[in-house]
């Protein structure tokens, strides 16, 4: 027996052809914006672990106030010379920032036609110490990419060319270009560029400049009159847990467990 099938939805849809095609066309962009929403948020993700992902630590101390890298919430450095005598601690190493007092200059731009001064992101850090995971700071003898030696003086300073690029130039960096031997100032004070890292801006930094733990007091604490408190501390274990808690102290740091500091430093633990 023969049977007449009917496409009754299809036929639902497709009635009235310009109502379908702008429904049609209002669902793909809804969809197109679902995708958009998960791109930004990843963005938001990855970009901020950058830095997160380049700490060289087993552990990072930080202070218990402590919510995001641009937040300035330090605590007393000698927290860390108590961690440092803690059974099963290697070293601990300070590691400063400042994203706001840290305006840098345009090195290239004449004075009649130069742009405002920018806020950077400014890490200090020891180094000898091997903080972050950078082939410009391995102090192993003879490492063929190393600055340690330079960034020892006073002013000198390592650019991010991974920062965020510019709109007109794509090649140059928003604070212009900033290659190893320029010369600029950095919060009114003189720095000399001896090389570049491949870090990445963020949704709080839009370049970063490293320094040493010496050029980041005399550049960015002492002319302020502020106290050179680390943001956080890295520190390198000899085994996978510390024996012995910290003394107790009103709004002690906090000392990030083992399982967290995977988000924090990732060493293959």
């Amino acid at each position: 027996m023969f049977r007449l099938r009917i496409p009754l939805a299809w036929l639902n849809l497709t009635h009235d052809r310009l109502r379908f095609v702008l429904f049609s066309g209002g669902i793909a962009l809804a969809v197109v914006l679902i995708f958009v929403q998960y791109g930004f948020r990843n963005a938001l993700l990855d970009s901020n672990s950058l830095l997160i992902n380049k700490l060289n630590a087993d552990l990072a101390v930080v202070s218990a106030r402590y919510s995001a890298l641009p937040f300035r919430e330090s605590f007393a450095r000698h927290r860390l010379s108590q961690i440092a005598g803690l059974p099963g601690v290697h070293s601990v190493h300070p590691l400063y920032m400042e994203y706001y007092l840290s305006l840098i200059r345009n090195p290239v731009e004449p004075p009649d036609r130069r742009p405002p001064n920018r806020p950077i992101r400014v890490i200090g850090i020891d180094p000898e110490a091997y903080s972050l995971k950078f082939l410009e700071l391995d102090p192993a003898p003879g490492a063929p990419h190393s600055r340690v030696n330079e960034l020892k003086e006073l002013g000198r300073a390592l650019f991010d060319r991974g920062g965020k690029t510019n709109i007109d130039n794509r090649s140059e960096s928003i604070f212009g270009p900033m290659v190893s031997g320029t010369e600029t100032d950095l919060a009114g004070r003189r720095i000399h560029i001896v090389g570049e890292v491949d870090l990445g801006s963020d949704f709080g930094a839009e370049g970063t400049l490293i320094v040493s733990e010496n050029s980041f007091v005399d550049l960015l604490r002492r002319p302020f009159q502020r106290r050179s408190r680390p943001l956080c501390g890295v520190c390198h274990t000899q085994s996978h847990r510390l024996s012995e808690p910290l003394p107790e102290q009103p709004r002690p740091p906090a000392i990030a467990s083992h399982g967290i500091c995977r988000l924090l430093a990732r060493r293959g633990h």
